[in-house]
């Protein structure tokens, strides 16, 4: 259980679950304004940078 005290893959890890909830948000939002043929590396790439963002900015200085 070391490994998941390392800040880093905290870090991350928390980034990869933000990052599919925000993915799965915007694919839900996605489908139900009627762009099914938006690209998935296009939301991905939106869904990760906001993830990571988020975590950059709230939640790095907390993960001791």
């Amino acid at each position: 259980m070391e490994f998941f005290n390392n800040r880093y893959v905290q870090l991350a890890l928390l980034t990869l679950g933000i990052g599919l909830v925000f993915w799965a948000l915007l694919w839900m939002v996605f489908y139900l304004v009627g762009l099914e043929d938006f690209p998935i590396g296009l939301q991905l790439a939106i869904a990760f940078l906001g993830a990571g963002l988020l975590v950059y900015k709230f939640f790095s200085n907390r993960i001791f």
